[in-house]
């Protein structure tokens, strides 16, 4: 089982795809979860620091992130508990790689 987390600054919604500017790899993040998440047991979560501030005390090594660096290290991204990627959302070729699986059906054009 792949367990991926990502740590997001706050946003206005959920998703983070919505106001007059929408960030492309907000949208690409958001469609690999949707297709992840409905096809499998393993799961992507996103954890939005306005709607989810436990989360973030919660984990301890997200926490010492945030003490030391501030908002400024977020969105942070851990697979298995392992933090992997800081500062940056996932390529669609690095989620590819996390979950050992071809994502080309969530590729966003």
């Amino acid at each position: 089982m792949i367990k991926i987390e990502i740590f997001e600054a706050a946003m206005c919604c959920a998703t983070g795809v919505c106001g007059p500017s929408v960030n492309k790899k907000l949208i690409q993040t958001t469609a690999i979860q949707r297709h992840v998440n409905a096809d499998s047991k393993n799961r992507i979560t996103r954890k939005n620091l306005a709607q989810s501030p436990d989360a973030f005390v919660h984990s301890q090594q997200v926490h010492d992130l945030l003490e030391k660096y501030g908002v400024a290290i977020l969105p942070i991204t851990m697979v298995n508990g392992k933090i992997v990627k800081q500062k940056d959302y996932p390529t669609f070729q690095e989620f590819s790689d996390y979950r050992q699986q071809d994502l080309s059906r969530a590729r966003v054009h």
